[in-house]
């Protein structure tokens, strides 16, 4: 009996110091790596070139063969931040400007990323292209968005002509795909003219009269929209003309991959998020590539929006406003736009 009570002191002993001596710590969150190790993963990775997987090692890859592309990480800035990458968690990350070569004379210019959420395991992504020896000069991460800014050429400049026109996108991940949100213009400044109609005259173009217009903006006071198009192929380009014929902004053109310009189906100059500026509408037609469930000459609109020095393009907006369809004309856009138009 004496032998059973004291083995019953020692389990209560023992019970009693267990659930009064310290509690065992908790786990660990894991512990985020610094920048420069986020920047050495980045510079040893794979990323999706044109549908080619593209290991890097320190910064650089290259393959045997005729046509092989060669590929060197810039020497322009790589921040690190939190990345958003449409999920709703947080990664941090950095992006890098690549240039690739595959044997001519073009140097293709291009972004990627590389992030991580857990310290552990890193993500490509795939490369936005940036032009034929055009200039990436800087590249930031803000409110979780990859922006880039660059340089481009004047119209018909030589491409040993060293780009001078700025301009920026904004980049964005989502479903670990890196995509364009939205692209920047600036209007001409001394600095950075973008030519003359007398150029654009002299390159085979003509002004279409009846989608041509003077306009007055905010941000450049009266000029002429000028809608204008090739003598020998079907194309179509805008501008904003002023008084002098100088080319103070070219309005880029974006449509489906591969689709064929067939004509301009209408252009305006309207309010369309509200905010009391002179915003841009094109519709264009074109030609869907073969396979696309869509047949025959098919509207895609595209707003410029007016911003302090130049115009943006927020691409989703585009992207929802085409979906929908409601691009057939200027009114169908401005409903649409109705509380669903970006405030920039």
């Amino acid at each position: 009996m004496k032998r059973l009570l004291a083995y019953s002191l020692i389990i209560l002993s023992a019970a009693l110091a267990a659930a009064c001596g310290p509690k065992a710590p908790p786990p660990q969150p894991a512990q985020l790596p610094t920048d420069d190790e986020i920047i050495a993963h980045a510079l040893n990775h794979t990323y999706n070139w044109m549908d080619i997987p593209i290991k890097l090692t320190n910064g650089v890859y290259e393959k045997s063969g005729e046509r092989a592309p060669i590929c060197k990480v810039l020497d322009v800035p790589r921040p690190v931040g939190a990345l958003d990458t449409g999920g709703g968690g947080t990664a941090r990350g950095t992006a890098l400007a690549l240039a690739v070569n595959t044997g001519g004379s073009g140097t293709f210019v291009f972004v990627v990323a590389n992030y991580t959420t857990d310290g552990r395991q890193y993500t490509g992504t795939n490369s936005v292209d940036f032009g034929d020896r055009n200039t990436i000069h800087n590249i930031k991460i803000v409110n979780g968005d990859i922006v880039v800014d660059y340089l481009v050429r004047k119209y018909r400049e030589s491409m040993a002509t060293k780009p001078t026109v700025p301009a920026t996108r904004v980049l964005a991940i989502k479903n670990s795909t890196l995509a364009v949100k939205r692209h920047i213009g600036y209007l001409a400044t001394a600095g950075t003219g973008q030519g003359t109609m007398a150029d654009l005259r002299k390159g085979g173009l003509e002004v279409i009269k009846e989608h041509s217009f003077p306009a007055e903006f905010a941000n450049c006071g009266k000029v002429q929209f000028t809608a204008m198009d090739y003598k020998s192929f079907r194309s179509a380009s805008f501008y904003l003309i002023g008084k002098d014929g100088d080319i103070l902004y070219t309005f880029p053109e974006r449509t489906r991959i591969g689709w064929e310009f067939a004509r301009i189906r209408a252009v305006a100059a309207a309010d369309v998020n509200g905010d009391g500026l002179a915003d841009v509408i094109i519709i264009n037609e074109y030609n869907p590539v073969a396979g696309a469930q869509e047949t025959g000459p098919v509207p895609y609109a595209s707003v410029h929006f007016q911003k302090d020095n130049g115009f943006v393009d927020d691409w989703l907006f585009a992207d929802q406003l085409n979906d929908a369809r409601q691009n057939a004309d200027i009114q169908s856009v401005l409903e649409y736009a109705k509380g669903r138009a970006p405030q920039l």
